[in-house]
């Protein structure tokens, strides 16, 4: 499904690099609110077992420290194509983020 026409709102900080989950509101053709989370589902990427995988596994999750992050994934992946967008503008304390094609849920 291509929802990359959707606006997503993330409640990240501004530096954050890696936006895996969203919110988007839409309004379908009888004027009913529909809520979308969206959240990025690198699995698709990885085929169980392989390189990627395994290191995946061996750090478990991203870490984030005051001075900067350690991504589970290559940074070039964790912030591309694993991501749930690549460009963004700041509007107050929420992030707008222009997907790229990823996995939701309404």
């Amino acid at each position: 499904m291509d929802l990359t026409h959707l606006t997503v709102y993330t409640v990240d900080d501004a530096s954050t690099t890696e936006v895996d989950d969203g919110l988007s509101i839409t309004t379908d053709e009888a004027g009913a609110r529909l809520l979308w989370v969206h959240v990025a589902d690198p699995t698709r990427w990885l085929t169980p077992g392989d390189v990627l995988d395994a290191e995946a596994r061996s750090r478990s999750r991203s870490l984030y420290f005051p001075w900067g992050a350690v991504p589970m994934f290559p940074r070039s992946l964790a912030e591309g194509p694993f991501s749930l967008g690549s460009s963004s503008s700041s509007s107050g304390s929420h992030r707008q983020q222009q997907q790229q094609e990823c996995c939701a849920f309404s």
